[in-house]
Parts: C-alpha cells; sequence; structure tokens
C-alpha cells in the first residue's frame, strides 16, 4: 500500500521535475540576456533562478548522466538476491530509506509482542519476528539472538552483543 501511493508521488514529481528542467534549461537562459540589457538589479531569488538555469543548460549532459547511473544503481540493488545487502542499499535512499526501516521495526516490534503474549518460546518468537519484519539486517541479527537464547543467554545480554538498529535494542531490556 505504502509504495503504490509513493509510485503516484513518485511519476508525479518526475513530471514536475521535467516540465521544470526543460523550462529552466532551454527558455529561462534567454531571459537571462534580456535582464542584462535592462541593466538594473534583480532580486536574489531571480538571480539564483537564473543561475540554476544556466547552469541546468550548461551541464545537462553530465546530470543526465548522472540520473543515469543512479537508476542502474536502483535497478541493481532491487535486483539482487540478497535481502540483507538490499535492504542496506534501500536504508541509504532519503525519505525512502527511513520509512522502510521504520514499517520494518514496527512490524518487527507488534509481531514480537504478539508472539510473546501468546506465550511462544523466545527463540520461535525472535525468528518468527525477524522474518516477519521483512528487513534483512533485523531477521539476521534476530537469527543470531535467537541461537544465543537457545544456549540460555539472557535476551537483554544477548541484544546488546548483536546489530541490532538502536531503536530496537532497547526493546529487549
Amino acid at each position: 500500500t505504502i509504495w503504490g501511493g509513493l509510485l503516484y508521488s513518485i511519476v508525479l514529481v518526475s513530471i514536475l521535475l521535467l516540465v521544470m528542467s526543460f523550462f529552466l534549461g532551454f527558455i529561462l537562459p534567454d531571459f537571462k540576456i534580456l535582464f542584462d540589457d535592462f541593466g538594473i538589479e534583480l532580486p536574489g531569488l531571480t538571480r539564483f533562478v537564473i543561475h540554476v538555469s544556466v547552469f541546468l543548460r550548461n551541464y545537462w549532459i553530465g546530470l543526465l548522466i548522472g540520473l543515469g547511473v543512479i537508476i542502474v544503481a536502483l535497478m541493481v540493488i532491487s535486483s539482487s538476491k540478497n535481502t540483507r545487502f538490499r535492504h542496506r542499499m534501500i536504508a541509504w535512499i532519503p525519505f525512502i530509506g527511513s520509512a522502510r526501516r521504520n514499517l520494518s521495526l514496527s512490524t518487527f516490534c507488534h509481531l514480537l509482542a504478539v508472539l510473546v503474549e501468546r506465550r511462544v518460546p523466545m527463540p520461535r518468537a525472535l525468528l518468527a519476528a525477524g522474518a516477519g519484519s521483512r528487513d534483512g539486517v533485523i531477521d539476521a541479527a534476530c537469527r543470531e539472538l535467537a541461537l544465543d537464547v537457545e544456549r540460555g543467554e539472557d535476551v537483554a545480554a544477548a541484544a546488546g552483543k548483536r546489530r541490532l538498529p538502536p531503536r530496537l535494542s532497547h526493546v529487549f531490556r
């Protein structure tokens, strides 16, 4: 549901960026000559927009190549079979990474609470909640944590040794 909602927003923002890039890159630089002929001091925002448009006109190929590299990198990340690697890479994407991480943490905490409330043994609860979070980092840490708990170690002490996300380690105290 979240990804479906984001897809619509991404399409709208992409169209907006294309229209703005066309305007800034091809139409507005012609106005710079007109403004220079007037010989008056332009407001700061107008000067900034003109500088951005000149930058876009001069470096549009480099920006297009950079965008292509980003798209290819996202395709490589999304096609990776290693879920832990994929989730670590997605975590670096602004807004999307933090939203995905918060969703995974919320799902994990909810599943663990339900399983503990139903008196499922802690190692099994950790394995199930880690897998249910659909986050490779949380899942891997929970698998290691479940092994520690099966060996008789205290959950809170074992959680302190594992690479759990910082916002999640306090749950086990």
